[in-house]
């Protein structure tokens, strides 16, 4: 597995490596202006998605820390009780079992 992922890396190197002109490489004044609105265009798309996704997962942890946080706390108080229908007669017990069945 490790080889693979050396090779692919390898191959994409080579291939990329031959590259010399292309979208970033602009000639002439039109090129140039064209060059400064895609530059334009991918910051602002950053300064967008780079801080949502700095959020989406500030929200993932604190919700996941306070999930547990209820679950330790709900596990404290409910370790000594007994469910209500365990002190019922047995045949309230096997009815039940029966109908939910």
């Amino acid at each position: 597995m490790r080889y693979a992922v050396l090779a692919v890396v390898l191959i994409g190197a080579a291939t990329v490596g031959g590259c010399t002109e292309g979208v970033l490489d602009p000639k002439g004044p039109i090129a140039v202006a064209e060059r400064q609105i895609l530059s334009n265009s991918l910051g602002i798309m950053l300064a967008i998605v780079i801080p949502t996704i700095l959020a989406t997962l500030g929200v993932a942890y604190c919700s996941a820390a306070a999930i547990t946080r209820l679950a330790m706390v709900l596990m404290n108080c409910l370790k000594d009780r007994e469910p209500r229908w365990l002190n019922q007669p047995p045949a309230m017990n096997r009815d039940f079992l029966w109908h939910v069945s």
